[in-house]
């Protein structure tokens, strides 16, 4: 690309020359010339300088361009050699350009200048698209030569990807079967194991149900023995209580004859006092009224 920077840039300097500059540059010729003849020491260091500079140039191009770049370089045909422009040397217009040429050669010169640059753009130009074509093949033989690389690599990589799958597979599908004859297996042993567990349940629920038709039995039983036992308790009760409310009125009826004859007996006997009382007291009025029948006649015969 450097390369190409360079030979563009060279064409454009080219091409910026025109017919008009030519013509001066060639007038300035002859005072060269004799200005060569007078400092031709001046003259060789400054094409010693410029071939200097022009391969640190072609140095510094290769340095930085890329391989690719460089081989196609190396394997390009040289393009020609670019023209060192000589300096433009201010000159007096009174002095005489071309004292010893006629016009028609002055004019030859212009054209065969004119002619030979424009064979030099023309093949320029060739040999720029010359490169541009070769550069693009290479670009693409390079891509190509990249893509199948990375296409090798891509089917590489998917090759290897698939083979470990397969691979994973392969050991998946072994340890599944594995799997599947150890989960067997265990499906076996616990189907077994629940069955012996199934066993023991039916007959812990045997036992148990036998026991608490035992527990309910009993309880029944119990149940019945007490209420008759309470049953027969209240009516040992309710005998209990007729015979005390017999007795009571027996009692009460003994104690109410009793108690009558008691009064009766009293009565007689209250009635035999106040009779006896009333006896008494008869007497005793019988006897005052003796007393005192016998004291009035006892006086009457004292009075008499």
């Amino acid at each position: 690309m450097h390369f190409m920077e360079d030979e563009s840039a060279l064409a454009q300097n080219f091409s910026s020359i025109s017919i008009e500059d030519v013509e001066p540059q060639q007038k300035e010729d002859t005072f060269d010339v004799d200005d060569r003849e007078n400092q031709p020491n001046e003259n060789v260091d400054e094409n010693h300088q410029k071939s200097m500079n022009q391969e640190e140039a072609e140095q510094d191009d290769g340095l930085t361009s890329s391989p690719v770049k460089k081989k196609v370089a190396r394997n390009e045909p040289h393009a020609p050699e670019r023209p060192s422009a000589p300096r433009p040397v201010r000159r007096s217009a009174s002095k005489a350009l071309y004292p010893l040429l006629p016009k028609t050669k002055h004019h030859a010169s212009t054209s065969k200048a004119q002619a030979q640059y424009l064979r030099y753009k023309l093949s320029l130009k060739n040999h720029l698209q010359e490169l541009r074509l070769r550069e693009a093949s290479q670009r693409q033989h390079l891509e190509r030569a990249f893509k199948s690389g990375e296409h090798m690599a891509n089917v590489d990589k998917i090759r290897s990807r698939r083979f470990e799958q397969d691979v994973r597979l392969h050991r998946i599908a072994i340890g599944l079967e594995a799997r599947n004859e150890e989960e067997k297996q265990l499906r076996h042993a616990m189907n077994h194991l629940l069955d012996l567990e199934k066993e023991k349940l039916r007959e812990e629920h045997r036992l148990t149900t036998s026991m608490l038709k035992q527990i309910q039995k009993e309880h029944a039983e119990r149940e019945q023995a007490m209420e008759n036992f309470y049953a027969n308790q209240i009516q040992l009760v309710k005998e209990q209580t007729r015979r005390e409310a017999k007795e009571r009125e027996l009692v009460e009826k003994a104690q109410r004859s009793a108690s009558e004859k008691m009064m009766r007996e009293l009565r007689l006997d209250r009635e035999n006092q106040l009779a006896a009382l009333l006896q008494e007291k008869q007497h005793l009025e019988e006897t005052r009224r003796f007393r005192h029948a016998s004291q009035m006649t006892h006086l009457l015969e004292k009075t008499e």
